[in-house]
């Protein structure tokens, strides 16, 4: 008898385990589709499409795709450049800690991790090196989007601080020319 009420007890607890994990889940995923359709989320959108990237001589030197991923919760950069050099990125808004988070890997083994905001109609995301162990050398990568008439330009720019950010030197100026008009997204 003590068998068969442990019994039911124990399929009573495994069936009310069952159901409370799919009602978190629902839950979850339905908190999530809320707050990545917030206005929060589309702070970034000037950047999806497809890039032509120049050096301010002119030069080609790449091409971007920033698409949208995860059900409009990330981003997601493909960079192609000279020499095979390829690179990726995800960027998220992490809102719990209210910043725009990056996290950017290439084919070279390099790895930034960048964290953010948006600042007077830019982005700006800082990141200290992952191989400097004394966190001296930091970097801050910029974007702002310029519109002129119909074709969306983006102006970026790298800089370098190897003072724990006191000073800033200018690595890099990118700019940034649609390839294509439509905006790339994640196919359901």
């Amino acid at each position: 008898m003590i068998h068969r009420i442990l019994r039911t007890l124990s399929s009573c607890c495994v069936w009310l385990c069952t159901i409370a994990f799919f009602a978190a889940t629902n839950t979850a995923s339905a908190q999530s589709e809320r707050r990545c359709k917030e206005v929060t989320y589309h702070q970034l959108d000037f950047l999806l499409g497809h890039w032509e990237v120049r050096d301010k001589q002119g030069n080609k030197l790449g091409e971007n795709k920033i698409e949208k991923t995860l059900d409009g919760c990330a981003l997601s950069e493909s960079w192609s450049g000279a020499n095979n050099h390829t690179g990726r990125s995800y960027t998220m808004y992490d809102g719990r800690r209210k910043v725009w988070h990056q996290t950017w890997v290439d084919n070279s083994g390099f790895l930034m991790v960048m964290e953010g905001g948006l600042y007077n109609s830019q982005i700006l995301l800082r990141s200290q090196l992952q191989y400097d162990l004394q966190n001296r050398e930091q970097h801050r990568v910029t974007w702002r989007a310029n519109t002129l008439g119909k074709v969306q330009q983006l102006q970026r720019s790298w800089e370098i601080s190897k003072d724990s950010g006191n000073t800033w030197q200018l690595a890099t100026l990118l700019f940034y020319s649609k390839v294509e008009s439509k905006v790339l997204s994640e196919q359901p």
